[in-house]
């Protein structure tokens, strides 16, 4: 069980920078919102939740469209638990603020509200409210919010919040966790990115991925293909601590979800699948460990756009006087690379590939790194240049790896052809 789980997670976990816990240049704020839903018996409530607002916001600006959040708390918790009330005396603000300020995500808005109506009331009861509150989301928290706020949704209608549910993302730590698996089986057409936090599904019974994460599985992989929907249609980043005491849970429900590879696709990147899987080393089961959490996952929903500045460049394999074309693509380390050009190596004919120990290093950004190789991909791997030519399927479960370009496929097989010692330069084409 640890083997096959170690194969499906995240090999270094990123931490947030010390110094995004410290007041950010350009500060976001924070409001009360209030609304009123109505619960399973009929019954009106008066609820409010905590909204955080981006720096440069403006109310009158309904041009200006943004990325929506909703966070949900854990047991005994309130919409004051993520940002410590509007005074915000947690962290969580500190990071939002820093990570917009240094481009690390798109400004997005972050809702906290709770899915409590007269607080909590025994575990059973605990399941059953976060289960209710997939109604109130629906049909008053989400479409009231949007109303007000600028978000994707060009009005609140089902067919325009179903259409915006590219920009809308539901998380949730410990029972909010419970509620985010909740909300990708009953509201998966409003929201394409999940963050479920330090807990399992309970869609199957309480604790269901303890014992039963494949009927769990079994239960998700239904919400999916009941929609029609396909694997690129949502991502999932779900996150535990391995000293948290669901941390046994979350990974019975994660081998669960590898079991059902046609519809959850493990992954380092979300160009290659829909989930990742993340342990923490030295987490337990508290609210300041989900701030570390949130910070990756929103990086990987939500990454700011200004970053993609480069292009993929076209090049030229020399190999002993054989010339393939190749495509580098826009990774730091392919953008280093590039630079370097042209660029000379030895490399071998392997079984598998071609490969040969790397001149120089290159930067890797482990948010750009892959576990899965593909034919005609080249990679480099801690300090070895490689493209891969054979027997794709043996490499579909790899630790983080960084493919930085692809041989064209009508070159392929001129590659395959070569043998022995090669002399390698690469130059642009």
């Amino acid at each position: 069980m640890k083997k096959e789980i170690e194969n499906l997670t995240t090999s270094i976990f990123e931490k947030v920078p010390k110094q995004y816990f410290k007041n950010a240049s350009n500060k976001g704020s924070l409001e009360r919102f209030n609304y009123q839903m109505k619960d399973r018996l009929g019954i009106m409530h008066q609820k409010y939740a905590l909204v955080y607002l981006p720096y440069g916001y403006d109310h009158d600006d309904k041009e200006t469209k943004y990325n929506i959040l909703y966070l949900m708390h854990g047991a005994m918790g309130s919409p004051e638990v993520w940002f410590g009330g509007l005074n915000a005396r947690t962290d969580l603000k500190n990071i939002l603020d820093q990570m917009i300020e240094n481009d690390d995500i798109e400004p997005l808005i972050v809702v906290t509200p709770s899915y409590y109506i007269h607080g909590m009331q025994g575990m059973d009861q605990e399941n059953q409210m976060t289960d209710d509150f997939q109604d109130e989301f629906r049909n008053y928290l989400m479409p009231l919010i949007e109303d007000k706020y600028h978000t994707f949704a060009e009005d609140i209608s089902k067919a325009n919040l179903i259409a915006s549910r590219d920009h809308r993302a539901f998380g949730g730590y410990s029972m909010g966790s419970v509620t985010t698996w909740h909300a990708f089986v009953k509201n998966l057409e409003y929201i394409k990115y999940f963050m479920p936090m330090a807990a399992d599904s309970w869609d199957y019974e309480m604790m269901g991925g303890l014992n039963h994460g494949y009927e769990t599985a079994e239960i998700l992989v239904n919400a999916v293909k009941s929609r029609g929907y396909m694997p690129d249609d949502f991502y999932i980043f779900t996150s535990v601590g391995d000293k948290d005491f669901t941390h046994q849970h979350v990974e019975g429900l994660v081998k669960g979800l590898n079991a059902f590879p046609d519809t959850f696709i493990f992954t380092n990147d979300f160009k290659y699948g829909n989930i990742q899987f993340e342990e923490a080393p030295g987490f337990y089961h508290d609210y300041p460990y989900g701030n570390h959490f949130i910070f990756r996952s929103l990086k990987k929903f939500f990454k700011c756009k200004k970053e993609s500045i480069h292009m993929d460049t076209k090049v030229i394999l020399d190999m002993n006087g054989v010339e393939i074309k190749a495509t580098l693509n826009q990774t730091e380390s392919a953008q280093a690379l590039v630079k370097k050009l042209p660029y000379k190596i030895g490399v071998s004919r392997a079984t598998d590939d071609i490969c040969g120990v790397a001149v120089g290093t290159l930067p890797e950004n482990k948010d750009e790194t892959v576990n899965t190789w593909k034919l005609g991909e080249i990679g480099w791997f801690g300090g070895w240049f490689t493209i891969l030519l054979d027997h794709e399927e043996k490499f579909t479960k790899m630790p983080d790896i960084m493919i930085i370009g692809k041989i064209d496929d009508e070159d392929l097989s001129k590659a395959k052809a070569l043998s022995g010692s090669i002399n390698l330069t690469i130059r642009k084409a």
